[in-house]
């Protein structure tokens, strides 16, 4: 401050006597005499404001000018003390006459922020520090926790959405011979049929609707193209109760077998396909082959149930007809009338699973189970965001710890400065007030930087999820988060102030009783405070840095598991057919015949095969089926792939035992099955065989359209994974020929760099069919983009970003202890340097004090790393929480 009657606050402040403020401004050099200086003319204005008379305010400023000279030039000891106890008695009194103790009010909070302010423009690297560390905590914390609010705690955006369950069949009992082969209990697909008689006999439901997921080809809108979309009765938008932006919904008359088939468009695929055509209504679309009507629009925003739907449309007249009850592939979503509860519900629902299994025999194994939609759609991504939280937690738990520490400092180097206000007659009250009003004043600044960086981080941060989350389309910055963000700014100031205006309000009375000796109280005090604070930091840091080794180990045991097959020279594409193809099994099995044939004519290739389901390719497939044991048949549920006969040898999985499939195993051959390892060991286990080649010649017995087909063994091959996660699953093959579908995964193994055959071989397949979309890619590059794999890297690349800011921040802690205690020692260690002590041991000192610090701080994290070990485990593979080479590093 250039000049005492330039401060600040003076253009609220009334003019005083210059020569007082010259007088102290001169005296009083440095920091500790501008908060002096600035003190005074805030009290000066409080008696102004007071009685209105400034001349008797002018008597009491000079007083206190004369008051402070003496202070500083000699009064110590008992007769200051006595001083302090006399003013603090009538402190803040009118001058000239008793009266009542003015209470704070806003007025002190004005002035009291002005001096944080003017503090903080003569630290300006301590206040960009301390800002840019709370903006770092509470903008993470704000939009972590925003986005775990929208998507786990806001009701679904659909009317009355508490009311909205998904009913699904259950089978109570739990069969078969080991975990990962049996039919466990849970919660199963439907069948249409099974859909039409809940429809019928549910009272409690006021509408009830059915889907299924579907991929089908549009054509005649442009370019040939595969998009996703659901087959939906009438009651799902019923059930939803969200209108088209255009047109209609569907009707009940829409679910009847005969009706013309109708679709809805997304507002996404209305836009991208049909270019936002107005007149979209009424028009045909082709889609899988098929004729579809427009009848209507959804609006911006809508999805059902995942967001990438492209379509909705209704099913084909036979499968509105079917009465085909032992496999499902349907869920249902319902609405509770009014005044329902699901307990009412649900034991109505019972009521209806045991008179269907009293009509029909197959229904008596299964129940019925209603479960609110809300706990459906978040079922994926919690344990990540919760995981998320919890380490933007610990960052900004470590960053109020270091932001305590760095203004208890401040604190301890302000005390004289403060010991002179006590000694002015300020009360121990205003004294916490000034120093939480800093810290409130850093926090919110702090919190305002942390806000704006939430707004601009939320897109790219949803954007770098792997596989994104559920409710994503929701999330949206609005006033909660403003709220939300000022919420922690206001916790951080109490966690980050609390500790350093209790410790200053005690040192600045202490202070003032020692003004002007030469010693100085509670440095103990401070320095014990100051290593909590550190140990806590480094605690908390530790356990940050262990979850985010144990992320990263996880993710290298992951990139390291053994497939069990060569994958780098395989070219890969997805095929599935229209309906056209679908008529018949001799149509399907016609055209993958001709294409294997067609790409194995391409130069550069050296095998191709096809595969109902493929790894990181295609979902798995597990239809029911029953395996035949001594002890009778055993129910389990395990994938059956449709492969061509030269599957084995492009995947290079050698016949452990009996035969691979021949040109003699076609339709009109008997059924037959190949056994990968793991099933042939657990389901027919043979004591004087490891292998279990007593599973040759066994039956597996799956549904037929009339009767069931019993399959026999002919073959044992080497086991191979689908996925880098989880145990190796039990396998069966068939031959395509005799197991056709309408969608394979071709496999093609290279001589050549498998990229560069990508388009002969989209080429290839589409010379059969032009408006066919073939889309060929590297398995490789499908890996690296598997969403395990992903998933567990961003984890850890976004954990490693908290740890290192958490790490840099326990330094950072540590760093300002000692720098703090040394200072406070200065004049202790120049006297033992004078009485012979080495540099060398005095370093050794400093040092010893910091490594036991860090010390007790990695122990006390490596307890609550095991505490919190149990919530990583489900995020980990193949590593233990409590892995002894990640905590050793």
């Amino acid at each position: 401050m250039s000049d005492a009657t330039q401060h600040p606050s003076s253009a609220f402040l009334p003019r005083i006597p210059r020569l007082g403020a010259l007088l102290l401004r001169l005296r009083f050099r440095g920091e500790g005499g501008e908060a002096l200086i600035g003190d005074l003319l805030e009290e000066h204005h409080h008696l102004v404001t007071a009685d209105g008379e400034s001349v008797r305010a002018r008597s009491w400023f000079r007083r206190q000018v004369v008051a402070s000279l003496m202070a500083r030039s000699g009064r110590t000891g008992d007769h200051l003390k006595g001083r302090l106890q006399a003013e603090a008695a009538g402190m803040n009194e009118s001058p000239g006459a008793p009266g009542p103790k003015r209470r704070f009010g806003f007025e002190d909070f004005r002035l009291d922020l002005f001096r944080a302010t003017r503090i903080f423009r003569r630290r300006p690297l301590l206040a960009t520090v301390t800002i840019i560390t709370l903006a770092v905590g509470i903008g993470a914390n704000t939009l972590i926790f925003s986005i775990f609010s929208d998507i786990f705690i806001k009701p679904l955006p659909y009317r009355d959405s508490e009311q909205l369950v998904s009913v699904y069949r259950i089978e109570e009992r739990v069969t078969g011979l080991d975990p990962s082969v049996e039919r466990l209990a849970g919660l199963y697909a439907v069948p249409y049929a099974l859909y039409r008689d809940w429809q019928e006999l549910g009272v409690h439901f006021s509408e009830i609707g059915a889907f299924g997921g579907t991929t089908l080809t549009l054509t005649g809108a442009g370019e040939a193209e595969q998009i996703r979309g659901m087959l939906t009765t009438s009651g799902v938008f019923g059930a939803l109760g969200i209108e088209p932006r255009l047109g209609r919904r569907f009707l009940p008359e829409d679910d009847e077998p005969g009706a013309d088939p109708a679709i809805v468009l997304s507002n996404r695929s209305w836009q991208r396909r049909f270019g936002g055509d107005e007149n979209i209504i009424g028009r045909s679309v082709s889609l899988g082959g098929v004729a579809y009507t427009v009848v209507g629009v959804m609006p911006d925003g809508f999805y059902f149930p995942s967001g990438r739907e492209e379509f909705w449309a209704t099913f084909s007249d036979d499968q509105k007809s079917s009465d085909y009850r032992p496999g499902g592939y349907l869920q249902t979503i319902a609405r509770l009338r009014p005044g329902i509860n699901l307990p009412t519900a649900q034991s109505q629902m019972d009521g209806v699973a045991a008179h269907l299994g009293e009509v029909y025999p197959s229904e008596s194994e299964h129940g019925v189970r209603l479960v609110p939609r809300l706990a459906l759609t978040v079922t994926s991504g919690r344990g990540q965001m919760l995981l998320f939280l919890g380490a933007a937690g610990i960052v900004l738990l470590i960053a109020c710890a270091n932001i305590a520490g760095l203004l208890l400092v401040r604190a301890m180097e302000r005390r004289r400065e403060l010991a002179v206000r006590v000694a002015l007659g300020a009360s121990q009250g205003r004294i916490i007030s000034q120093v939480m009003t800093e810290s409130l004043f850093l926090s919110l600044t702090g919190g305002v930087v942390g806000f704006v960086a939430a707004i601009v981080g939320l897109k790219p941060f949803l954007a770098a999820i792997p596989g994104g989350l559920p409710r994503a389309a929701e999330i949206t910055v609005d006033f909660k988060i403003l709220l939300l963000a000022v919420g922690i700014s206001l916790l951080t100031a109490l966690l980050t102030g609390l500790i350093p205006a209790l410790r200053s309000s005690r040192s600045a009375f202490d202070e003032a009783a020692a003004l002007g000796s030469t010693t100085s109280t509670g440095g103990r005090r401070d320095s014990r405070t100051q290593a909590v604070l550190v140990t806590v930091q480094v605690a908390l840091a530790f356990t940050l840095l262990t979850t985010t080794g144990l992320l990263a180990r996880s993710y290298l045991r992951l990139t390291q598991v053994d497939l069990g097959f060569e994958t780098d020279d395989l070219l890969v594409a997805r095929v599935t057919l229209p309906d056209p193809y679908r008529a018949t099994d001799e149509a399907q099995t016609r055209f993958f015949t001709e294409a294997i044939a067609e790409v194995r004519a391409l130069p550069g290739v050296e095998g191709v095969a096809v595969s109902s389901q493929f790894p990181y390719v295609g979902g798995t497939y597990s239809p029911p089926a029953a395996i035949e044991i001594p002890d009778g048949l055993v129910e389990v549920a395990i994938p059956r792939l449709s492969v061509s006969r030269d599957f084995f040898q492009i995947m290079d999985l050698s016949i452990l035992s009996g035969r691979g499939f021949t040109p003699d195993d076609n339709q009109d051959g008997p059924a037959v099955a190949v056994v990968n390892e793991t099933l042939a060991r657990r389901a027919w286990p043979d004591s004087t065989n490891p292998l279990g080649t007593s599973a040759l010649g066994a039956r597996i017995q799956i549904p037929g359209d009339t009767d069931p087909i019993w399959i026999t063994v002919v073959g044992i091959t080497e086991d191979f994974r689908f996925w880098h996660e989880g145990p190796v699953w039990p396998l069966y093959f068939m031959p395509y020929t005799q197991d056709t579908v309408y969608f394979y995964t071709f496999v093609v193994r290279t001589g050549v760099d498998p990229s560069s055959l990508i388009g002969p071989l989209r080429d290839a397949i589409s010379s059969l069919d032009r408006d066919l979309p073939v889309a060929p890619s590297l398995l490789v590059d499908r890996m690296r983009t598997t969403p395990a794999l992903i998933g567990v890297r961003f984890g850890a690349i976004a954990l490693g970003l908290l740890a290192t800011i958490a790490g840099l921040l326990a330094l950072m802690g540590i760093y300002g202890m000692l720098a703090f205690t040394i200072s406070r020692q200065t004049r202790e260690i120049g006297i033992r340097i004078a009485l012979g002590a080495r540099l060398r041991q005095i370093v050794r000192g400093v040092v010893a004090r910091g490594l036991t610090l860090a010390g007790i701080g990695l122990l006390a994290g490596l307890f609550l790393t095991i505490l919190v070990g149990s919530l990583l485990r489900s995020a980990l593979f193949e590593v233990s929480p409590t892995d002894p080479v990640t905590l050793g590093a």
